[in-house]
């Protein structure tokens, strides 16, 4: 499911509940900033490739979103990818958007992959609005990579935009997941759980992350 240039922001709504999305892509190759918007509640995707931003010039544009919640609710991503890597992203952009003010509580993400390919430090792959979380988000399993290794990508500071949030919600669950070339997991701790954390005032560096092995 390709949209074209035509497609208004977003290209696709998914507003209904109790849906089944399964083994296919979603995806939008033109300047057009936002992939799809969810507002509806407990659908399952399992191996759905939402491919956004997937132009350069959306890549630039700081308004651009693979997906927003808007409200969504209990909604189930199952061996999923979210981006692109073979369009640069430079424009302060976001993977996920969970929207200020809209709650969307308990999403759960299951082995699924987030990508993207940076030529700035600006882009993040989650972004929580105040509010924008209502009891938790679950990220499972998860891979978060940015490339930035054996590519000419520019190494992100962070995974997940929480620095302006006076109170996103919920708290972010992130269990057995793994940051690949990313300094570090969260722009502020408050909010967020990891495996390892110690206490509310540790940074989030270096749990979890993936480093070269020893030959």
């Amino acid at each position: 499911m390709s949209f074209t240039a035509a497609a208004t922001t977003p290209s696709f709504t998914i507003s209904e509940n109790g849906c089944i999305f399964k083994n296919i892509t979603i995806a939008q190759f033109n300047d057009v900033n936002v992939l799809l918007s969810i507002s509806g509640d407990r659908n399952y995707f399992g191996n759905v490739h939402f491919a956004g931003i997937g132009d350069d010039t959306a890549g630039n544009d700081n308004a651009a979103r693979v997906i927003t919640f808007d409200g969504g609710e209990e909604n189930t991503f199952d061996g999923c990818t979210f981006g692109v890597d073979t369009i640069t992203r430079t424009g302060t952009n976001y993977t996920i958007e969970f929207v200020t003010g809209l709650s969307n509580p308990r999403n759960v993400f299951k082995g699924c992959i987030f990508t993207l390919f940076g030529d700035a430090d600006a882009p993040r792959h989650i972004l929580v609005g105040n509010g924008g979380v209502d009891r938790w988000a679950l990220f499972d399993n998860c891979i978060f990579m940015d490339n930035s290794d054996v590519q000419a990508a520019t190494v992100q500071t962070d995974l997940f935009e929480t620095s302006t949030v006076a109170n996103q919600g919920g708290i972010l669950i992130i269990k057995d997941c793994m940051n690949v070339s990313s300094t570090g997991w969260a722009s502020t701790v408050a909010g967020v759980r990891i495996i390892g954390q110690d206490t509310n005032s540790t940074t989030l560096t270096n749990y979890a992350s993936g480093v070269n092995p020893t030959a």
